[in-house]
């Protein structure tokens, strides 16, 4: 068919005849078309005017117009064909998401990230939102986890993409170097957090076996933030996140305002677009703190830290169609004192 929808993503040169590392792939509108159905409803002929929907480059304008610092990992609608990706969407969001992530904290010098194989900051394009580690405002280190590396597998966390991730976490968050000595606090981000940690997504809670990432995080004293199902929810503080069978349960801690190694919270926040269900069969059990789900909650969580008072962090979820706060926690790490 004739191919006239615009340039929309990278791939390979090599497999289309080229001599640069990546180059400009071409993308009709009918496979654009087709690509984005599943959350463009309203998707007709032609979008925006005419033009095909250049959705990775529309991104990265969009988060520009805000005064933010922005770092992102992959989730199944940049990287599954069956939900609007593919291998040369995610390249491009890849190559707009690396670049904005070189002029907001690279050079300005409020941080840097590695990834799996190269381990050398500012880390590649390739490995963005994969596997890529950071030290932002020397005392956050972030880890974020793709789609790609662990989840899409049969058996989650102990495939061999998953092996890889939990090395990765387990080699990271073990650094004793200049740029992590002033660490306090420790995220993992993942799109999706294993079902046992998660309110929502109660037809099939086992859907994904990611009980061996969550448990390599919570080894290391690190959150585990994650999106995927349309929902807030957030566990207890957790002393082990218990297996992804019916059978081992996750173990709440003693103390719930601290953090140490030993120790994490899940916090899901996966519905700033669209609505999503508090269905899941974990969400009444003891480990569960809250799940808030359906046509009225859209929101985010917004961490406050103290400047005189690194260690101690206030999180909070804002409902943005109300307006209203509707959950403030607070968390003192102490990781440091290990």
């Amino acid at each position: 068919e004739p191919a006239r929808g615009g340039e929309l993503g990278l791939a390979p040169a090599a497999a289309h005849g080229g001599t640069e590392p990546f180059e400009r792939v071409l993308v009709s509108d009918r496979v654009w078309r087709r690509k984005m159905r599943y959350f463009l409803g309203n998707t007709t002929d032609d979008c925006d005017n005419g033009e095909p929907w250049d959705g990775p480059w529309k991104w990265r304008n969009f988060v520009r117009s805000y005064d933010f610092d922005f770092l992102a990992a992959s989730g199944n609608h940049e990287v599954d064909e069956i939900d609007g990706g593919g291998p040369d969407i995610w390249a491009d969001h890849q190559k707009h998401m690396h670049e904005l992530y070189m002029q907001r904290i690279v050079h300005t010098g409020r941080g840097g990230c590695r990834g799996y194989y190269g381990t050398e900051e500012p880390g590649t394009v390739e490995e963005y939102g994969e596997r890529y580690s950071c030290i932002y405002g020397g005392a956050h280190h972030i880890l974020f986890l793709g789609w790609y590396q662990g989840s899409a597998e049969p058996e989650g966390g102990r495939g061999q993409e998953g092996r890889r991730s939990v090395q990765f976490i387990s080699r990271e968050f073990s650094r004793v170097d200049a740029a992590a000595a002033g660490v306090r606090w420790r995220y993992c981000v993942h799109h999706r957090t294993s079902p046992k940690l998660a309110g929502g997504d109660g037809k099939d809670p086992l859907t994904m076996r990611l009980s061996a990432l969550a448990d390599a995080c919570r080894r290391h004293g690190a959150l585990i933030l994650s999106g995927h199902e349309h929902i807030y929810s957030r566990t207890k503080m957790l002393a082990g996140v218990g297996e992804d069978g019916d059978d081992d349960d996750p173990v709440v801690a003693e103390e719930q305002g601290t953090l140490v190694e030993g120790r994490t919270m899940s916090l899901v926040v996966g519905n700033g677009g669209y609505k999503g269900s508090c269905n899941s069969r974990q969400r009444k059990k003891k480990w569960f703190h809250l799940c808030k789900g359906g046509d009225w909650d859209r929101g985010a969580v917004i961490a406050t830290f103290d400047e005189n008072d690194p260690q101690k962090g206030t999180f909070r979820y804002k409902n943005s169609l109300s307006g209203v706060v509707e959950d403030t926690f607070e968390i003192e790490s102490r990781l440091q004192e290990r």
